[in-house]
């Protein structure tokens, strides 16, 4: 299975809700479609690979699905990184082309432009042209790379790491069945999507069950992950363990998780943390944080439950 075809459920019609309003699935496979072809007409078909620089929205997901319908595979960038950084992993892999949306990337672009020489940019429109693009994606196999990512650098040198659609297909689907997602739930997203566990292991899990995914742009504090909750009631939740210890540290009378039914906490691979699972399938009164069976003396109340 290809990437862009796993979010064509049509048994859900699934939302993903971001800074600019809601935009249905149905909504983000015409976009893409119609970004494919855009991408088609002036990409160079020997670099393989396109660039998408964009916040988390729906906006990413279309430039994601748009990318790879076009026969490329997405190199998604870090806008958090320098631009000098950008413009190095770029030439390094000689991106000619890139697919943008949003202020933080159009400053990035304008800040690398004289570092990239023959650099073409393709913005992802917020609304769809309009045109009946064709599919051509079928054509494609399942096996060739589909996203391009880099490791955090935690040892001071990027790591390039490339997933083919089969790979993401079958991971996303495997967790969305673990997480046991239904089309009734609602992804919170608060970590990037440049990182394989928030785009593959949350955004696309959803997706493909047919779940709605709430992608705010940029959410800086527990009090605007708070809000976000209070918002649109999500049902799924991943965090950091940063994010935790900070979500930890609110007054508990700020805060209403009642809509939660997951949270699922990640760890490094070697750091030693504990990775938490706290599963509100439970009786209500009986939410703790969980991990491997051993309670945590983190109860609910801490984060305002009841």
């Amino acid at each position: 299975m290809r990437v862009e075809t796993l979010i064509q459920n049509p048994c859900a019609e699934a939302m993903i809700i971001d800074d600019l309003g809601e935009r249905s699935r149905s909504a983000v496979v015409t976009a893409s479609r119609d970004l494919a072809e855009r991408i088609s007409e002036i990409a160079s078909r020997d670099a393989h690979v396109v660039a998408l620089l964009a916040e988390n929205s729906s906006s990413f997901v279309v430039g994601l699905l748009g990318v790879v319908r076009s026969g490329f595979a997405a190199m998604v960038i870090d806008l958090a990184l320098p631009s000098s950084a950008i413009a190095k992993t770029l030439i390094g892999n000689g991106v000619r082309t890139i697919c943008w949306w949003g202020a933080r990337a159009a400053a990035r672009i304008g800040e690398i432009g004289n570092m990239v020489p023959l650099i073409t940019t393709v913005e992802i429109e917020v609304e769809s042209s309009g045109r009946k693009p064709s599919d051509a994606s079928a054509r494609f196999a399942d096996t060739v790379p589909a996203i391009v990512m880099f490791s955090s650098g935690t040892t001071g040198i990027p790591k390039g790491i490339v997933l083919s659609h089969r790979a993401i297909t079958w991971n996303a689907c495997a967790i969305g069945k673990y997480l046991r997602a239904t089309p009734a739930d609602r992804f919170l997203v608060v970590k990037s999507m440049v990182h394989s566990s928030t785009l593959v292991g949350e955004v696309l899990a959803a997706l493909g069950v047919g779940a709605s995914v709430i992608a705010p742009g940029a959410l800086s504090s527990p009090s605007q992950i708070i809000r976000y909750i209070r918002v649109h009631q999500p049902t799924i939740m991943g965090l950091n363990p940063t994010i935790l210890n900070l979500l930890l540290q609110c007054r508990a009378d700020a805060c209403d998780l009642h809509s939660l039914r997951l949270v699922h906490v990640g760890r490094e691979k070697d750091s030693g943390a504990p990775r938490l699972l706290w599963d509100t399938g439970l009786p209500r009164r009986g939410h703790e944080w969980r991990t491997r069976g051993a309670l945590f003396d983190t109860k609910l109340s801490q984060l305002g439950g009841h």
